[in-house]
């Protein structure tokens, strides 16, 4: 059995053009992702071959304050990853109060998918 654990390198978020002031997740997200909607999303055939996974999305804060995202890109190509955080993307929803990710700002959200030593 794969064991399995998100070591997250999504508790960044750069702002575009990049930025050196990344912060974690809980400075700009109201909602984020939890980690049973994390593992759901890992791509079953990268699961099963215990291949980890990285992607940086290309995100506009939306009136809603949701995210817009398209993947910048993903490593490796074939395994699903790009598609999978795409999917976890829809559930962060920017904080109102941060003016970092103000409606209409456009944000870098990186993603990686990790294997248990």
């Amino acid at each position: 059995m794969v064991r399995f654990a998100f070591l997250a390198v999504m508790a960044a978020l750069s702002l575009t053009p990049p930025s050196a002031n990344a912060q974690s997740l809980a400075s700009w997200a109201e909602q984020q992702p939890t980690l049973a909607q994390v593992y759901a999303t890992y791509p079953t055939r990268a699961l099963s071959e215990g291949v980890e996974g990285h992607v940086h999305l290309l995100c506009t804060v939306r009136d809603d304050r949701t995210l817009d995202c398209a993947i910048h890109n993903e490593t490796p190509l074939e395994y699903g990853f790009g598609a999978a955080a795409l999917r976890l993307s829809a559930l962060y929803i920017a904080s109102a109060d941060d003016p970092r990710v103000a409606v209409g700002n456009r944000v870098t959200l990186p993603i990686a998918y990790r294997m248990a030593d």
